[in-house]
């Protein structure tokens, strides 16, 4: 009888091991309410406009977020793996190159895990199982940048993929988007930086 007892707790301390190395603690600010808004400069449009993230609810590790830019769209994301559940635009399934269901290999960008070191892997966006993006983002550095005029302690992620560089810096405490690059054959083609959040 008392090794049944023995086996029982060590598989419980088994599970608890295996649970503790593929999850990340949860981020403290995913509650509604919580905002980030960017200031983007796209080549392709030649112009400047705002991307706003908002968190509508979070229930169940499920997070809605309302995203406008240059269109109103709806993402339900997973809040521990960062998945993508789902896209809306208009009430209508998003379809397109980057953003298509089933969203199998589709990571919210917004945020990243804050658990991390330099030399770990990050997926975001398709990187992961994706054919094309199948590296991840790389964690290559932490650095102190300014946002907002304060400086903030920052984890650069990159990505290359052919003549494309993507290049993003992640709060080191809070996981959050600061900023993001992308350039193509060396030029910059996209850049975002974070403007007004109530998060930090």
């Amino acid at each position: 009888m008392r090794w049944k007892i023995l086996v029982i707790i060590g598989a419980i301390v088994l599970l608890v091991a295996v649970f503790n190395l593929y999850s990340h603690p949860k981020i403290s600010w995913l509650k509604a309410g919580a905002y980030a808004k960017y200031d983007v400069y796209n080549v392709f449009f030649q112009d400047h406009y705002i991307d706003e993230h908002e968190i509508l609810s979070v229930s169940n590790n499920k997070v809605v977020i309302k995203h406008n830019w240059l269109r109103n769209e709806t993402f339900y994301v997973d809040s521990n793996s960062r998945k993508l559940l789902k896209a809306m635009v208009n009430g209508q399934n998003i379809t397109g190159l980057f953003i298509r269901p089933p969203f199998k290999s589709y990571y919210y960008y917004l945020w990243i895990p804050t658990d991390i070191s330099v030399g770990d892997t990050i997926n975001l966006y398709q990187a992961g199982d994706d054919e094309e993006n199948g590296e991840g983002y790389k964690i290559v550095d932490v650095k102190s940048i300014e946002i907002k005029g304060n400086e903030r302690e920052a984890y650069i992620l990159k990505a290359e993929f052919g003549n494309d560089r993507w290049t993003g810096w992640y709060d080191k405490q809070t996981g959050l988007l600061l900023k993001w690059r992308h350039e193509h054959n060396g030029e910059i083609w996209y850049e975002s930086n974070l403007i007004e959040t109530n998060i930090f």
